[in-house]
């Protein structure tokens, strides 16, 4: 047609629209979050997805699909998966059939490591009931951070399986408080997760220990419901569900886009520590000491000398210094520092605080005090440290990460 153009094609005609692909969530066990991650990529992707199995728990007899993203602990669900026959991405841990993108549990456990011993515990237990991969690998970041420290790990674990957790109910919660009851205090003990956090809370107060002062608790998987309702509001460590959720629908969308599915599980990093009631305390004995901790930690970020916290204390320069440095493992000027290098990081990571600013805000009296502090401490400038962590920020936000928990 001279001087005319054929249209027919680009507004439509015959040409069709682009292929969207059929994906099945197939859960044996829901969270919104996970969810949440999932749906965020199909839609990002154009993906007819299908939650029903996931939010009913029924099999969806007769669907045909692309690919199913998976988190399978139950045979059956793996056999149903299988007959599909059709690319599958799995976060379950329990069975390798398919590709597996799984949390970052031995990480976990070193989180629940660090906040401890930044709260000066030295007498440590892990409190678990299942023993599938998951567990051990979180009980050996928690015992292993643990253990490069100079310090030990009880293990409390429940040998029957859930459904006589069920049944014998108090029978569970007295075996805690035989053992809580062997255990040097002050105690703090970590929990596989939030549910067996609320056990070691029923039963350290029936025993009348006060929580957090005799025993702390940290739970994981931060579920809300638990954690902020329970007579004393559970810490917890985020799971990062949502951007696990969304790395496994990436995973699966990588590999039907034509990609080698990987051997190696990918790992989803966990979110942060959610500190509440159970863990909010510093863990030392003498109370002299206590007062010029709590007075370092509520005001690192003012002129802090010797006399005025010997004035706090009120016993001699020395009876203090050896008094703080029995019970913390280090002299104040250095718990000071740590904890004005622990802030900045904080605030390097989650702020846009000029440098000098961050330095100032954290008690250092100079941009040049506070980068060779920093340096010597952290191994890299503070400029390096918050370019290395807005990287660490945007890897979470590509994996559809909740930043906030």
């Amino acid at each position: 047609m001279d001087g005319l153009t054929d249209f027919s094609n680009a507004v439509g005609g015959n040409a069709e629209p682009p292929k969207r692909l059929n994906v099945l969530m197939a859960f044996d066990w829901y969270d919104t979050g996970l969810h949440e991650g999932v749906a965020v990529y199909a839609r990002e992707h154009n993906w007819s997805l299908n939650a029903h199995m996931a939010r009913t728990r029924q099999f969806p007899l007769g669907w045909k699909g692309d690919g199913v993203v998976s988190l399978i602990s139950l045979p059956e669900t793996l056999e149903y998966v299988k007959a599909l026959g059709v690319p599958t991405v799995d976060m379950g841990g329990h069975y390798s059939d398919f590709p597996q993108v799984l949390g970052d549990h031995y990480q976990v456990g070193v989180l629940a490591a660090e906040h401890f011993l930044e709260r000066n515990h030295r007498n440590f237990a892990f409190f678990f009931i299942q023993n599938s991969r998951l567990e051990k690998e979180t009980y050996d970041g928690f015992a292993n951070a643990l253990e490069s420290g100079g310090h030990a790990c009880a293990s409390l674990r429940w040998n029957e399986s859930i459904s006589e957790l069920e049944i014998r109910y108090m029978e569970v919660i007295g075996w805690l408080k035989e053992r809580l009851r062997e255990l040097p205090r002050p105690l703090a003990v970590f929990c596989q997760n939030d549910d067996t956090a609320a056990l070691i809370v029923t039963a350290a107060l029936d025993l009348g220990c006060r929580i957090p002062e005799d025993v702390a608790i940290l739970g994981a998987g931060n579920s809300e419901l638990i954690c902020k309702y329970l007579p004393v509001t559970l810490s917890s460590i985020s799971s990062n569900l949502k951007g696990h959720g969304y790395r496994l629908a990436q995973e699966l969308g990588r590999i039907l886009a034509g990609g080698v599915p990987k051997r190696v599980p990918v790992r989803v990093k966990p979110g942060r520590v959610h500190v509440r009631e159970s863990t909010n305390f510093l863990a030392v004995r003498d109370p002299n000491v206590l007062v010029v901790l709590r007075e370092i930690w509520d005001h690192y970020n003012e002129p802090l000398n010797i006399d005025r916290l010997q004035r706090l204390a009120q016993v001699s320069r020395s009876s203090l210094y050896n008094a703080f440095i029995e019970d913390v493992g280090r002299p104040m000027g250095k718990e000071l520092a740590r904890i004005r290098i622990l802030k900045a990081k904080e605030m390097l990571g989650e702020t846009d605080l000029p440098v000098a600013e961050v330095g100032k805000r954290c008690g250092f009296s100079s941009l040049i005090s506070f980068s060779r502090a920093f340096s010597q401490n952290v191994g890299v400038s503070p400029s390096a440290y918050r370019s290395q962590a807005r990287q660490h920020l945007e890897l979470l936000k590509q994996q559809g990460a909740d930043i906030q928990g």
